[in-house]
């Protein structure tokens, strides 16, 4: 099986060892206490693997070699032209292992949890899956998939395990999100119709795109790059659309704070990267100025707020 479908997939095939563990020792009686201090060291032994396997992908990663590498590709949904398509290159080689080496400290940041300790580990190493997915996924269908993965173990991460303003926070964070990815949806799907309805393959419509076999009209592709933008500069999130940030950062627990700042603010910029500048490089260009006024107005402004504030995660979320 290729590695990246393992690192990808591991964290899940836990989350399933949870479940079995508490059906099978929990029938058996076995202290909640104890079964607690299982989850944790259960949860903390896929993390560490995952991450261990994950520096396997580095070791045979050729950084000599542009493009995609270990990719896998198989037909899935084959009347839609979905594939599964993962692999790695340049960009996402680093990704995939800032996400696994975040993951057993984020375990480990949430020791003191004892609310619904198994639920808990549960959804991290969910998340863990959807964070991995989006980052090796080369199908346009796969990745919105696994980004919206990353969704529903978040909101009940905040939701459940947070502060005193957990469910305001954990509402805003989804709200938001759900907006953006809405958006994105919408522009996946046009961008698959104009491409011929034949395939949701990244590479295959870049190249398109870039060759000319696939034309999208100049006034769509204005609103196109405007939909997409729009979902991923919430992710990152940029000025005006950052406010659900210092909520959610607040109010989750300290492991969710560590993976919203590490991991999955990064996937807002990831996607630019994957779909506005090669799908639209044109309107990219023209919109760059308005985009880095935006971004310094949020650099100084951030600045600004993080410097008043008494509360760390507040200052590590505005900063």
């Amino acid at each position: 099986m290729n590695l990246i479908t393992i690192t990808t997939f591991l964290p899940l095939l836990g989350a399933v060892a949870l479940v079995l563990h508490g059906l099978f020792w929990g029938a058996r009686g076995t202290s909640g206490e104890k079964l607690d201090g299982q989850y944790r060291l259960i949860t903390l032994f896929f993390t560490i693997v995952n991450f261990l396997v994950s520096l396997l992908i580095l070791a045979g990663y050729d950084s000599s070699q542009a493009g995609a590498q270990m990719v896998t590709k198989v037909a899935w949904i084959d009347w839609l032209g979905v594939s599964y398509h993962v692999g790695i290159d340049g960009i996402t080689i680093w990704l995939v292992l800032l996400t696994t080496f975040l993951m057993p400290i984020s375990v480990l940041a949430s020791w003191h949890v004892t609310k619904r300790v198994r639920e808990y580990m549960l959804f991290m190493l969910i998340l863990e899956t959807g964070m991995l997915g989006v980052f090796v996924s080369f199908d346009m269908f796969l990745f919105y998939l696994f980004f919206e993965v990353t969704l529903i173990p978040m909101y009940f991460l905040i939701g459940v395990w947070g502060g005193e303003r957990r469910i305001y926070a954990a509402v805003k964070f989804f709200i938001y999100t759900v907006v953006g990815s809405l958006l994105m949806l919408v522009a996946i799907l046009a961008v698959y119709a104009y491409n011929g309805s034949t395939t949701f393959d990244i590479i295959e419509i870049t190249s398109n795109i870039a060759s000319g076999k696939t034309v999208i009209p100049g006034g769509v592709r204005f609103w196109l790059w405007g939909a997409f933008a729009l979902a991923f500069f919430i992710k990152v999130p940029l000025f005006p659309l950052h406010t659900w940030l210092p909520d959610a950062h607040v109010e989750a627990p300290t492991a969710g704070s560590i993976i919203l700042a590490g991991v999955l603010l990064k996937m807002g910029t990831y996607g630019l990267m994957r779909f506005n500048l090669p799908f639209f490089p044109d309107i990219s260009r023209q919109a760059a100025p308005w985009v880095m006024t935006l971004a310094v107005i949020g650099i100084i402004y951030g600045a600004l707020v993080a410097m008043v504030q008494p509360d760390m995660k507040k200052l590590v979320a505005y900063s």
